[in-house]
């Protein structure tokens, strides 16, 4: 009597087909992705912000710690300077004065020594994490959460979690080449007509779209390892087959958020600058926070979409 298999069923009894994988060694037909269609980035967008508005009051108490962990460690207090007197002994007209100032904010928000650049990763790892903690608490349905239990239970895959980004970081390489050689190439005056200009530029977006197709399977392993009992290793693994067949479509979305984080730090300081340009470097800083939450919530509402 020849026993045969039940199919598999689900909870709701309906029949579920088998998935398809791969055999090595072996001629097969080739397996198609999955045809779910991701949310929009308008959409993706407008999820994040619903779900900060809804929580603020968490991500407000884990972003205050952060805040004040940044400013003693990696800023420092005496550090905050008036950027207005400095300007006001350079002969520019008002508005050129603003854009400069809005620039100077910008640039100067890397930290200015060895000790504080090490503060700072480490911190944001932290900072990271508790996110991560989080938002995987009230997803799971946790109402009552403290800001410190997300720094003490969130924090245990610190080791993981902080060699996955680094693995990150490498990804970044070949935009940091692309700017090496663009930047080279202007001091020996190499840059002069326009079509050299559009040329470069080009080059340049290249170089960034390269570093983007290969961080997003990291970024998605950086969630992976934010779990716990995960090496660094297979979480980049998990990752990158996450984001299989749907590359495109994720740096898609991932490239919009970055145009939305963009405009967010435009509209917020650059107003403050024209108006009292004292103020701008706070706001700057207070933006960066909001954009970090922004950020971690957007890409783990995409994971999930994903993975789904």
């Amino acid at each position: 009597m020849v026993k045969t298999s039940k199919p598999r069923r689900s909870r709701s009894g309906e029949r579920l087909k088998k998935t398809d994988k791969y055999r090595s060694f072996r001629l097969q037909k080739k397996i198609r992705p999955s045809n779910k269609r991701l949310p929009s980035w308008f959409s993706l967008t407008k999820r994040t912000f619903s779900h900060l508005k809804q929580n603020k009051i968490i991500y407000l108490k884990v972003s205050l710690i952060y805040a004040v962990l940044y400013l003693l460690l990696v800023r420092g207090i005496g550090r905050i300077t008036d950027l207005d007197q400095w300007f006001n002994r350079i002969d520019l007209s008002t508005f050129g004065k603003n854009l400069n100032i809005f620039s100077e904010i910008i640039s100067g928000a890397t930290p200015r020594s060895g000790a504080a650049g090490v503060f700072q990763v480490v911190i944001f790892t932290l900072f990271s994490l508790a996110l991560l903690w989080v938002i995987r608490s009230l997803r799971s349905g946790s109402k009552k959460l403290k800001a410190l239990d997300a720094y003490y239970a969130g924090t245990e895959p610190f080791v993981p979690y902080i060699l996955v980004f680094l693995f990150c970081i490498l990804m970044l390489l070949p935009m940091g080449l692309g700017s090496l050689v663009i930047e080279t190439a202007r001091r020996n005056n190499l840059i002069i007509s326009n079509w050299e200009q559009a040329g470069f530029l080009v080059f340049g977006l290249f170089m960034a779209a390269i570093s983007l197709f290969l961080l997003v399977g990291g970024l998605f392993g950086l969630i992976v390892a934010s779990l716990g009992k995960v090496r660094p290793a297979e979480a980049i693994a998990i990752g990158w087959r996450t984001v299989r067949h749907r590359r495109p479509l994720i740096v898609w979305r991932i490239s919009a958020m970055l145009v939305v984080c963009m405009f967010i730090v435009t509209v917020s300081v650059l107003p403050v600058v024209f108006i009292y340009s004292a103020a701008a470097e706070y706001v700057f800083y207070l933006t960066i926070i909001f954009l970090l939450l922004f950020v971690h919530l957007y890409i783990y509402e995409l994971y999930r979409e994903v993975i789904e």
